[in-house]
């Protein structure tokens, strides 16, 4: 990460950290959107106390909104790690 440095003194100087890369706007939308999807599981296990056992079609669901929060989750190592 790029950094300057900013001199006050003689010998006073403070380490300044200068962020070059912004967060790109898909980046925290992915962010976003991951939340959402798992606030809708959550509600799902929320209806299924308190024996936890989802039916089939709540499993179907769950399946569905895991696929799209891995969509979510590959996006944000796509903009933020590659």
């Amino acid at each position: 990460m790029p950094f300057s440095f900013v001199t006050f003194g003689r010998n006073d100087s403070i380490f300044v950290s200068n962020i070059v890369s912004r967060m790109s706007a898909r980046a925290i939308d992915a962010v976003f959107q991951g939340l959402y999807l798992l606030t809708d599981i959550r509600m799902i296990m929320r209806k299924s106390v308190p024996d936890h056992m989802l039916t089939e079609e709540e499993k179907k669901i769950v399946a569905k909104t895991l696929d799209k929060l891995e969509k979510q989750i590959a996006i944000l190592r796509e903009e933020m790690i590659a």
